[in-house]
């Protein structure tokens, strides 16, 4: 009977050791994740600390956007044939409401005219929309490599964040303040 109980005793602990050092390396996965994503999402457009282009715009709406009116800025780059778009325009949406103010929003939609008319109206509720061609100024400026990519411009200054996925920018925490 000692013998068994040592057993289990033995085991319980091996079985906590496992579950741990699993643990450990889950953690660490994740980190190299992130790290990789960032690093992933900096090669899609300026990165964070590059400086922030001058533009001139015109959007859906015939406002014409600078640099300079729209001070801190949301700016997001979608495409119509792009499935991560399509899964993550309903989230920008959504947080460029909880923004009330806060910052400003910018969408830019790479399509052809009549394309992506869903798409536009969505974000044009929340922000400015600027459409323009595949290889167009905005995209041009911003080195746009791949969509959907999203970015964090300070009122002045360089660029703050950029990101594949909205959580990843450091915004929420200070639109809420």
């Amino acid at each position: 009977m000692p013998f068994l109980a040592a057993a289990v005793a033995l085991l319980t602990i091996l079985c906590l050791l496992n579950l741990v050092l699993t643990f450990g390396v889950i953690r660490k996965l994740r980190l190299q994740a992130d790290q990789r994503a960032s690093a992933a999402a900096d090669e899609l457009m300026l990165p964070p600390g590059s400086p922030v282009p001058d533009f001139t715009a015109v959007t859906t709406a015939g406002e014409t956007v600078t640099r300079d009116t729209l001070g801190e800025t949301l700016i997001g780059f979608f495409s119509p044939d792009c499935t991560a778009c399509a899964e993550r325009l309903p989230k920008f949406v959504e947080l460029a409401r909880e923004l009330d103010g806060d910052r400003s929003v910018l969408a830019v939609v790479h399509a052809e005219k009549g394309e992506a008319a869903e798409e536009i109206a969505a974000l044009a509720a929340v922000g400015h929309v600027v459409v323009e061609p595949q290889q167009g100024p905005m995209g041009t400026l911003f080195k746009v490599e791949g969509y959907p990519i999203f970015a964090l411009l300070p009122g002045d200054g360089p660029v703050t964040a950029t990101a594949f996925d909205l959580d990843r920018l450091p915004l929420r925490a200070t639109s809420r303040a």
